[in-house]
């Protein structure tokens, strides 16, 4: 019963009319259709919507994609006070191959990367190990993602990549763009790595965190403003960007926060409206902020769910359900 209405209200707050709803969960206990993720892909059509609900239980080690598909998780980050469900939906590695241009993949927990052989790809909304772009693309979007590690492209790569945007994401490790990219718009992104590679690129509107002097180290035709650094120096970046910027100053931190809403800016930060046009640095900035444990506007959380025990025969259940319409 209990699944039963998380499914109700995520259909009703996604707007999933027409569409078949695939579940999928792998918990014994409990009934679905689909134990795996690419069971599950396997028979969907390009307007069915695969729902992959939370488990201790990690799902597929690697899921390879060659048609277009949804695929819908709770979230990540997950606890008891945001989803009844305290678990993320975790699976290991996704790669995009030929077929599954438009894809739409949000709320997953990924232990691993994204591995993108494509073009036209939006990544929205997870939390990953790193996105790895294998170039011949173009018009890639990378936003709202909590990346624990890094974007890039090898340093081997002859295929040119270009209209790469990466926005709004906090990433732990470094943006590695270092051959055969040209073009792409780095913007109001979070950037804790030491060595960044960002070429024929613009950069504005981002929170590099690292004291290293130039964690920018490869900025070639990169055109770097609006940005905030905690490093003291950085080559290329002209007198929009703030440098040497306190980090105990710059966001609300740990404590009383969750791992991503901590990143939010602390009253007073030196990046408050010092964006371009008066907008604020960093992931929760600009037009389409970061949405924390990757919930989207509209989606619905199951808050709680009250049932009785037990029912005589024939009698009435009653249960109480409540949610919350993010």
């Amino acid at each position: 019963m209990k699944k039963l209405l998380t499914i109700i209200l995520i259909s009703m707050g996604l707007g999933l009319q027409a569409q078949t709803i695939l579940r999928v969960n792998n918990i014994p206990t409990v009934n679905a259709p689909f134990r795996t993720i690419a069971a599950a892909v396997a028979v969907a059509g390009t307007t069915d919507t695969i729902l992959v609900e939370g488990s201790p239980t990690a799902y597929d080690a690697t899921l390879t994609l060659s048609k277009r598909v949804t695929i819908i998780g709770p979230g990540y980050f997950i606890n008891g006070s945001v989803q009844a469900n305290p678990f993320n939906a975790r699976m290991g590695q996704i790669t995009f191959n030929a077929g599954s241009e438009g894809s739409t993949i949000t709320g997953l927990e990924l232990t691993g990367t994204f591995v993108v052989n494509i073009s036209n790809l939006t990544i929205s909304n997870n939390k990953c190990n790193s996105v790895n772009i294998l170039g011949g693309n173009s018009n890639l979007v990378i936003k709202e993602n909590y990346i624990a590690a890094g974007v890039g492209r090898g340093t081997a790569n002859s295929n040119t990549s270009t209209n790469i945007l990466i926005t709004n994401n906090f990433i732990g490790g470094t943006v590695g763009f270092q051959d055969n990219v040209t073009y792409s718009v780095i913007v109001n992104n979070v950037i804790g790595g030491a060595s960044n590679s960002i070429v024929n690129a613009q950069v504005s509107n981002n929170i590099f965190t690292s004291a290293t002097a130039n964690p920018i180290d490869n900025f070639a035709n990169a055109i770097i403003v609006n940005n905030v650094f905690v490093a003291s120096a950085q080559s290329g970046a002209d007198a929009t960007n703030i440098l040497g910027a306190v980090s105990t100053t710059l966001f609300l931190g740990l404590a009383g926060n969750n791992t991503d809403t901590q990143w939010r800016l602390k009253a007073g930060s030196p990046a408050i409206g010092a964006g371009s046009s008066g907008l604020d640095c960093g992931m929760y900035g600009g037009a389409n902020p970061y949405k924390p444990f990757g919930i989207l506007p509209g989606q619905p959380t199951l808050r709680g769910l009250t049932m009785p025990g037990s029912v005589p025969v024939n009698g009435t259940l009653n249960v109480k359900v409540s949610a919350k319409v993010n």
